[in-house]
């Protein structure tokens, strides 16, 4: 499994407006200098999976990495999980994906992020807030969590005598 950047602004741009851009920017500066996490939401009838969507909500979770991996890691908290993805069936919304900060960048998915996000589902939105690039359109990032490439067979000349 890897990482996919998804680069095409007016896709992005329809999948997450300003003002839902804005509000991950605030929430990721409460926390800092740890890192912060949450859930991304859209409305129900007729959502697809990943940057399909329209985020109607972007819900922050508690960050459950114990001591001081706080500042280099995200584990989102699992009773607030339930919690939030039951919310959003009330009001009508689904789980699209998840987000999460860097607070002192980079503006790309670490090791660890790769690590942790071994169990999503493929396909998912994975939104990068970048605290060290506030200002600029590097500050939130999009990837997605897909299946790796697998190599391509060597190639082989064959010559049947």
């Amino acid at each position: 499994m890897a990482f996919q950047p998804i680069i095409d602004s007016t896709r992005t741009g329809a999948f997450l407006g300003e003002e839902l851009r804005a509000g991950l920017l605030r929430l990721g500066a409460q926390a800092a200098p740890d890192e912060a996490c949450g859930l991304l939401f859209a409305a129900s009838e007729g959502a697809a999976l990943g940057y399909e969507a329209r985020v109607t909500s972007v819900i922050s979770v508690p960050n459950s990495v114990p001591g001081s991996d706080l500042k280099t890691r995200f584990e989102l908290d699992a009773v607030a999980w339930v919690a939030a993805e039951a919310a959003a069936r009330d009001r009508g919304e689904v789980l699209v994906g998840l987000w999460h900060s860097h607070p002192d960048g980079p503006p790309r998915p670490s090791r660890e992020d790769g690590v942790g996000a071994a169990s999503l589902p493929t396909g998912w939105a994975y939104v990068l807030v970048d605290l060290s690039a506030v200002g600029s359109p590097a500050a939130v990032t999009f990837w997605r969590w897909v299946p790796a490439t697998p190599p391509s067979p060597p190639r082989v000349d064959r010559r049947d005598p």
